[in-house]
């Protein structure tokens, strides 16, 4: 009895597969829409068309933007001409610069008036010159110049005879000689010519340095002697 119930269950599971098998596929096959074959050169042109449509539209939205702003002119900075000004000019002082004129015009006029009153004085003989000569240089011997002894500002004798006003009475003091040659040779020949007195003082030879000749020279001497002659001071005694 169960041998038999076993047979009927296989022979019934046997009839199960052999009905199983006996359909077909097709019936049992589900129903699918066909695939669409993909193409490439379509994708691209589809691509292309969207990037152009894109790029156009925003070619649209940038001129609209431009047309939407305002442009500003651009404005050309001009030259403000600026006033003439006026350079004040300080006024030319007259007074000083006349007076230092006229000084130096009586000065050239001393000078001149020397060469025309002592016609053999060198016209290269400077009065300016044996000024400084006359105050500067020192004899070998002594140490000393020439206003040591000589007194020129007034007419008071020191150590030598004065000076002052010398040029009025210089060609009085050696017979046949001019005003000129008599002082050359006492500056250069200090013993050939001896002064005169002058008042309590009298002269011998050998007061003055006899050692000028060694640092004056004859155009020096000529210096001293046009610087003697300018000393014209009236009120002097001899």
């Amino acid at each position: 009895m169960r041998r038999s119930v076993v047979v009927s269950f296989f022979l019934m599971l046997c009839g199960g597969i052999l009905v199983a098998c006996g359909t077909t596929a097709d019936a049992l096959r589900p129903t699918f829409e066909p695939t669409p074959t993909f193409n490439f050169g379509t994708r691209v042109a589809l691509e292309q068309t969207r990037t152009a449509r894109q790029s156009s539209e925003s070619s649209v939205e940038v001129a609209q933007a431009d047309d939407n702003e305002t442009i500003e002119p651009t404005l050309v900075p001009t030259a403000t001409p600026l006033p003439p000004t006026t350079t004040p000019v300080p006024p030319t002082p007259t007074s000083e610069p006349t007076e230092v004129v006229e000084e130096a015009t009586d000065e050239n006029t001393q000078a001149d008036d020397i060469y025309t009153l002592f016609p053999d004085l060198p016209r290269s003989a400077d009065p300016t010159v044996g000024d400084l000569l006359f105050h500067n240089i020192v004899a070998p011997d002594t140490g000393q110049n020439c206003t040591t002894c000589h007194n020129v500002e007034e007419p008071i004798p020191g150590t030598g005879p004065y000076l002052y006003g010398i040029a009025n009475h210089a060609a009085e003091h050696a017979e046949g000689l001019t005003a000129v040659e008599y002082l050359f040779t006492s500056i250069k020949y200090p013993n050939e010519h001896i002064a005169p007195p002058q008042g309590d003082k009298v002269w011998s030879a050998g007061v003055m340095p006899q050692t000028w000749s060694q640092v004056l020279s004859d155009e020096d001497i000529y210096h001293i002697v046009a610087y003697l002659l300018t000393l014209n001071q009236s009120g002097h005694s001899h």
